[in-house]
């Protein structure tokens, strides 16, 4: 990844220095701010012919062999997902699943605060997520996923129905949930992802706004737990029932992505050999986008990948020709009229 960066800050500079003397051989107005401009474009666009070739390689051998990991290395395998133990019930849908991402959003108000329609209150929201100790079967047997992966690439499903309002007033009315302020999110994804592995994860963060309109508002009993806040008012189905009502004041985006099992997935992260496990979700792989489970087995995956890189670099391509031709075509006509016409305007 260094290497890349490196070649691609010395392709920027070379172009820059190209650009600039085509600029200035034409006499064209600020120079450096259009020969900036171009190079980047440029730049992008040879950059890009590199995610295009691996890409392609990653279509031509959509898997590593299980028989070449090593500790340590990255690995890209595929196949269906199996729980290593007991299922979990997700809390909004009821279904089945090893891994819940799940979120609990008040639909924003119309109205505009003190004249100012950008002012609006933050909305109430809580996120979570659960999961259980699960793993991938391929071709050579089951392998253990350790660490959380994102389900972004996951379909989401809309709970707003009875059943998903009434799980979303139970789980936040029965489990503990953080206020998810900056240090209480890092302090606690840093517990999250520092677990042994192979043990269940769970993770549930209100903002103070969801905090103050569904557990504890103002004048009524509180009825929930989290981070910093008193014992409860309320517990059991009378804790459950209180929520419920305060839901019922307003609509709400109850959303769920599951993983489940018999799922079909392609997963890629760092192979550790005791005990025999892929991590997507600690050490290296975080912060590595590449790394982490996608719906669909490997070569489905890798060929949808190959379209998505082809199609970019045509894109950035096409943006980098037409960035040239507006500077250059007819003598920079239209280059140097929009200059013209922005100093004018300043």
């Amino acid at each position: 990844m260094a290497k890349g960066c490196l070649t691609l800050t010395g392709l920027f500079g070379l172009a820059l220095v190209l650009e600039r003397l085509a600029l200035g051989e034409r006499g064209m107005p600020l120079p450096w701010l259009a020969a900036a401009l171009l190079a980047a474009s440029l730049t992008l666009a040879l950059g890009s012919v590199q995610g295009v070739a691996q890409a392609l390689r990653r279509r031509n051998a959509p898997e590593s062999e299980p028989s070449r990991w090593r500790d340590g290395e990255s690995v890209r395998t595929g196949g269906r997902i199996e729980p290593s133990g007991p299922l979990l019930r997700t809390p909004l849908g009821g279904c089945d699943a090893v891994l819940v991402e799940y979120s609990i959003y008040r639909v924003p108000s119309q109205a505009r605060i003190g004249g100012n329609p950008q002012a609006r209150p933050t909305p109430p929201s809580a996120k979570g997520l659960e999961m259980v100790p699960f793993r991938v079967r391929n071709a050579a047997g089951a392998i253990a996923i350790d660490g959380w992966a994102s389900l972004a690439q996951f379909p989401e499903a809309d709970c707003d129905h009875a059943a998903g309002r009434e799980g979303a007033a139970r789980v936040l009315a029965s489990e503990p949930w953080r206020v998810s302020t900056p240090d209480e999110a890092v302090r606690a994804g840093r517990e999250l992802l520092g677990g042994p592995a192979g043990t269940p994860l769970a993770l549930r963060l209100a903002n103070p706004a969801a905090v103050r309109e569904l557990l504890a508002p103002e004048g009524e009993p509180n009825a929930g737990r989290w981070s910093g806040g008193p014992p409860p008012d309320l517990e059991g189905e009378a804790a459950v029932a209180a929520v419920r009502a305060r839901l019922a004041r307003h609509r709400w985006l109850l959303k769920e992505r599951r993983l489940a099992p018999g799922d079909e997935v392609t997963v890629e992260g760092i192979y550790r050999a005791d005990p025999p496990r892929i991590e997507v979700g600690r050490g290296p792989s975080l912060g590595a986008p590449e790394r982490g489970i996608r719906p669909g087995l490997p070569d489905v995956t890798a060929r949808r990948e190959a379209h998505t890189a082809l199609a970019f670099a045509l894109a950035l391509a096409a943006v980098a020709a037409a960035a040239h031709w507006l500077v250059f075509s007819s003598g920079g006509q239209f280059y140097r009229g929009l200059v013209d016409w922005l100093r004018q305007a300043a």
